[in-house]
């Protein structure tokens, strides 16, 4: 099933002035996160399934990211045309397209399994089921978060349903950051993919509504005070949820629009990024405005020492009398004894 539509311009996406800037920040951010998470894996800490998933996850924000602008930023340079035309009539524009769809259901179903897990860890603890996702390793959470998402990659090269993107007949209009797009708008693979993302983006959202309507139920019950070290954790998979609903809302209206609207589905797919990038860089954010003990350990090991006597940041800095090894000083929001909250 083929869908035509006429000859088209399409505006390119804006990416210097914010996106790329906040991105590269968040990236930054983001890999610090888990190399804290790494290193100090075996604390009381850090030694809980919502941050082993929080690495799992990471491998499809990272990488989604990365290869989105790899391959959007060359696009705005007509030097870097040759860029594109070298891999037509290869495999890897199917690859990247196999690698798109890869990052987006493993978003999907990470964002799912985080809600499951809370709901169980919050109203069902003694649980069978229960113990054994908590006793899962951070291997064993990425061979299961993969398996899924990985065969549909798998699947869609060998099957060829995701039709090569970079083999639109293109050509740049004489319009400063525009491209003229003609021909076949879309094949069958491409509305069969559309298709399985909006089933499962509803699924998981969904399913994870449920699951945060029990959490909060069952939470009204007990006093904040119990509970309140799984505040941030908490925080941070919301903010996750509401992402993936938003992501999920805009893949309806891109197959509506598929079928419904030509002449308004590329000015929504132009767009597809914010809804993709809310996604993929909420999580570093969330975790570093909820959690006292990452985001002090992050700012120690990313910002330089002399911000930390700037006033914005001697609230995260004030340094205590103890006195390490005769000669330094240790801030009293690192030191773990003075840790109040955990996962």
């Amino acid at each position: 099933m083929d869908i035509h539509r006429p000859e088209v311009d399409i505006d390119r996406p804006q990416l210097y002035i914010f996106y790329l800037p906040v991105s590269i920040v968040s990236l930054i951010i983001y890999v610090q996160i888990i190399v804290e998470i790494y290193r100090k894996r075996a604390s009381f800490i850090y030694d809980s399934l919502f941050f082993r998933m929080t690495c799992s996850q990471s491998i499809y924000d990272i990488t989604y990211v990365i290869m989105y602008f790899v391959m959007e930023l060359p696009q705005d340079w007509k030097a870097l045309t040759p860029f594109y035309e070298v891999m037509n009539d290869t495999i890897i524009p199917q690859l990247i397209y196999a690698h798109l769809f890869m990052c987006f259901i493993g978003q999907i179903l990470g964002v799912t399994m985080m809600a499951i897990s809370r709901m169980l860890l919050v109203c069902h603890p003694a649980r069978k089921i229960t113990n054994q996702m908590k006793n899962l390793t951070t291997r064993h959470v990425i061979l299961l978060h993969c398996l899924i998402p990985a065969l549909y990659a798998w699947y869609e090269q060998k099957h060829e349903l995701a039709f090569r993107i970079l083999n639109l007949a293109t050509s740049f209009s004489g319009k400063a950051g525009a491209t003229t797009v003609h021909g076949t708008a879309a094949s069958f693979g491409g509305a069969i993919n559309s298709i399985v993302l909006v089933v499962l983006g509803l699924a998981g959202s969904i399913s994870s509504a449920v699951c945060y309507v029990r959490i909060s139920l069952t939470l009204r019950k007990r006093p904040f005070h119990v509970w309140r070290s799984e505040l941030h954790i908490l925080a941070s998979s919301f903010v996750l949820f509401c992402a993936l609903c938003t992501l999920t809302a805009y893949f309806v209206v891109s197959l509506y629009t598929l079928y419904s609207n030509m002449s308004l589905y590329f000015p929504v797919r132009k767009h597809f990024y914010a809804f993709t990038f809310f996604l993929s860089l909420a999580n570093p954010w969330c975790l570093i405005i909820s959690s006292a003990s990452m985001r002090s350990a992050v700012l120690r090991r990313t910002l330089p020492s002399c911000c930390a006597r700037l006033p914005l940041f001697q609230s995260h800095y004030s340094q205590s009398n103890t006195p390490i090894h005769g000669s330094a000083t240790v801030s009293t929001l690192w030191n773990p004894h003075v840790f109040t909250s955990h996962p």
